[in-house]
C-alpha cells in the first residue's frame, strides 16, 4: 500500500518486482497477485460539444481505433537483407490523447480536448480494491522430499528486507497473514501473503 502513489503504480511495482523475487525462493511453486490494477486511459466524450461540432460517438471511436494501431510501418530490402520499420505510435499517457485530431472544422484541427478529455486511471474503475495489492505465495512439490510450507515462509521472511529495498520507498511493505502459524497439521501445500 501507498499513502502517495497511485494503485496502479503500487500493481506494477508489486507485479513486476516483488512477485518476481518471490517466485524465484526455494520451494514457492505460484505468486498470485490480487487487487492489481493496471493503468488505462479512458477519453470522456462531451455529447453537447459533438452536436455543436456536427460529430458523432463514431466518429470519435473510427478516429481513437486508428490512433492506437501497432504495427510495422513497411520495410527496407536490400541485395542481401530485408529491415522491417517498426514504430510504437501508441499513447500511453492521457496528456497525449488530448492533442490527438479528431476532426478539421473551419479550416483548423479539432482535438479530444477540444470535445472533451482523456484521462488516466485504473483499468476496472468499478473494482471495489484498497490501495493495497497481495501475493499469495504457496510451496509445494511433487516428490517425497517435500520441504515443508513453514521452510518456504521463512526464506519468503528472510529476504523481505532485500525485497523491499528493490521497490520505491513510497510503498509500504508487511506480512498480511502467514497460514502456516496455525494448530492444524501443516499440508503440503499452504500458502503466505504479502503487500
Amino acid at each position: 500500500m501507498s499513502d502517495t502513489l497511485p494503485l496502479t503504480e503500487v500493481s506494477d511495482a508489486v507485479d513486476a518486482q516483488l512477485a518476481q523475487q518471490i517466485s524465484q525462493i526455494s520451494g514457492v511453486a505460484q505468486v498470485t497477485i490480487g487487487g492489481q490494477q493496471k493503468p488505462a486511459v479512458r477519453i470522456q466524450i462531451d455529447p453537447a460539444k459533438l452536436v455543436v461540432k456536427g460529430l458523432s460517438l463514431e466518429d470519435v471511436r473510427s478516429v481513437i481505433s486508428i490512433t492506437t494501431v501497432d504495427s510495422p510501418k513497411g520495410n527496407i530490402d536490400g541485395g542481401t537483407r530485408s529491415f522491417t520499420i517498426y514504430a510504437n505510435d501508441q499513447l500511453p499517457e492521457s496528456k497525449d490523447w488530448n492533442d490527438v485530431i479528431v476532426a478539421y472544422r473551419n479550416g483548423g484541427p479539432l482535438r479530444i480536448r477540444d470535445i472533451g478529455e482523456a484521462v488516466t486511471g485504473p483499468e476496472d474503475v468499478k473494482q471495489a480494491a484498497g490501495p493495497t495489492a497481495s501475493a499469495a505465495c504457496s510451496s509445494s512439490s511433487t516428490s517425497n522430499q517435500v520441504p515443508t510450507s513453514s521452510t518456504t515462509v521463512d526464506k519468503i521472511k528472510a529476504q523481505l528486507p532485500r525485497l523491499v529495498a528493490a521497490i520505491p520507498p513510497a510503498i509500504h511493505i508487511g506480512i498480511m497473514s502467514d497460514r502456516t502459524q496455525t494448530s492444524a497439521p501443516r499440508s503440503k501445500t499452504s500458502s503466505s501473503r504479502c503487500y
